[in-house]
């Protein structure tokens, strides 16, 4: 989905989907923080996003671009799936907070 954005993952470490680790988070230092709805809401919403201490020192954080999307939309790969791409690019364009 994000390729599909025209964006790019900053964690190239591995495929596929898994818990990212703080040390990976610090590493990939991503400009953008990308959610699903369901697991931004998990942990609290962005301002708990920016107390992790895993995840405070990184640039995302640091400019506040911590965005999330339907989960399903995001992850379904389904008939919305150009609905999740310009969800994204309208989210990670400059100036769309």
């Amino acid at each position: 989905m994000l390729e599909l954005a025209g964006a790019k993952n900053a964690v190239t470490a591995f495929e596929g989907y898994r818990p990212l680790s703080a040390e990976a988070a610090l590493v990939a230092d991503a400009d953008f923080i990308l959610f699903t709805k369901h697991g931004l809401d998990s942990v609290g919403g962005p301002d708990a996003v920016k107390r992790l201490p895993a995840l405070s020192a990184t640039r995302a954080v640091k400019s506040g671009n911590i965005i999330s999307i339907d989960d399903l939309l995001l992850l379904g790969f389904g008939p919305r799936v150009a609905e999740g791409e310009r969800g994204i690019q309208r989210l990670t364009r400059p100036g769309s907070k």
